[in-house]
């Protein structure tokens, strides 16, 4: 179909047709470079350290996010290329989970980034995963090119056209912060003129 990087698209029947890379790849891949590094997102940056601090919080009997497990946090080979597990983490009841906590005061203000960034993922996920559902809300559905739906992937187009992935490093006591994002290979198709 001639799809490249510059030319994402082909026609059939003289409707231009979008093609789209892995979803569920694209999604781990995000969520492994999430816990890696730290990414510049609504000019702040993201940290899982945040996510972690949520996870040690909501333990007990009434949990925010009872899916989340040891296995999310600390994947090992095996469930990094498990999709179910990236989706977990990247879900709206982890993002609701740790809004409630800032809210109770339970975790500082500074994780509304990282809030912002898995709940975000989550709304993607969802518009870009072909299985049919049913139900109102415009996210779950198959893509119908709402304007809601149309926004969202705007907005994170946007979004991923201007992150920055930065790799911090502790050198002789001191945190030394690398710009990794050109070595990114699911940045590679976005042009770089920050």
């Amino acid at each position: 179909m001639n799809v490249s990087c510059e030319r994402p698209f082909f026609y059939v029947n003289g409707q231009t047709i979008f093609y789209v890379f892995d979803v569920p790849h694209l999604l781990k891949s995000t969520r492994n470079n999430f816990f890696k590094y730290q990414l510049t997102f609504l000019n702040s940056t993201t940290n899982k350290k945040y996510l972690l601090d949520f996870y040690k919080s909501d333990r007990g009997l009434n949990r925010l996010a009872p899916k989340l497990t040891e296995i999310h946090i600390n994947p090992g080979p095996f469930q990094k290329m498990k999709v179910k597990y990236a989706c977990h983490i990247f879900s709206n009841t982890v993002a609701a989970g740790m809004k409630c906590c800032v809210q109770g005061g339970t975790l500082p203000l500074s994780e509304n980034t990282t809030i912002s960034f898995i709940e975000h993922m989550a709304k993607l996920f969802d518009l870009l995963n072909s299985k049919k559902k049913s139900g109102s809300k415009d996210f779950n559905r198959s893509f119908k090119n709402t304007p809601n739906q149309r926004e969202h992937l705007v907005y994170m187009l946007d979004v991923f056209k201007n992150m920055k992935v930065l790799d911090p490093k502790i050198v002789d006591g001191q945190i030394i912060i690398n710009d990794v994002t050109k070595r990114m290979h699911f940045f590679k198709w976005m042009d770089y003129n920050n």
